[in-house]
């Protein structure tokens, strides 16, 4: 009962801070790219990065728009998400360590069948997350040289998280401690009023 959110989180695997930027601009319960995306390298877990990485893909897709008269306001949509991750056995290139992003996405391109990219996506993210709990990466764009990671959605978690064990393998970015009677602010709510 004294163990704090953060003393669960660990305890629990959740050791990583970093941030995701989502463009689409929604609120959601869980981070699960493979709802959105279709590229391969995107659709087969959620990106997440260092704070840095995250305010530089919000630069790229939705600051440059600000303040440009060629964009209507729907278009300035963007989210971000603090939130603490659970690397747990991670998925290693040459010589045990990150692969570069390049070298990532060919490869995962090259398993790909473009006639039922959906498919071929889900496919691909249960061989990856059936063998690994996560993916870094040396990101070649936002943040160039930092290690991001991709994974798969229960492990990821808010920095506001309650992290209740016994929720420890859902998707929920929240697995709230509703059920015990504590009440947890939702996400959205405390994010909204972040720039």
């Amino acid at each position: 009962e004294s163990n704090t959110a953060m003393d669960r989180a660990r305890a629990m695997g959740f050791d990583t801070p970093a941030a995701h930027f989502s463009r689409h601009g929604i609120d959601v319960s869980e981070l699960n790219s493979g709802k959105f995306a279709i590229a391969p390298f995107d659709a087969v877990g959620t990106h997440v990065g260092s704070e840095k990485a995250a305010l530089e893909r919000f630069q790229n897709t939705v600051g440059y728009k600000v303040n440009n008269p060629s964009y209507a306001k729907d278009e300035l949509k963007g989210v971000t998400y603090p939130v603490i991750i659970r690397r747990g056995k991670e998925l290693l290139g040459p010589n045990n360590k990150p692969s570069s992003e390049q070298a990532l996405s060919m490869a995962w391109s090259e398993k790909a069948d473009y006639g039922n990219l959906r498919k071929s996506n889900a496919d691909l993210r249960k061989e990856v997350f059936g063998k690994y709990d996560s993916v870094p990466y040396i990101n070649d764009v936002e943040a160039a040289g930092e290690v991001s990671y991709i994974l798969p959605p229960q492990n990821i978690r808010s920095r506001f998280a309650a992290f209740d064990p016994a929720r420890i393998n859902e998707k929920d970015l929240l697995a709230s401690l509703a059920a015990l009677g504590i009440g947890v602010p939702m996400v959205s709510g405390l994010l909204s009023e972040q720039e």
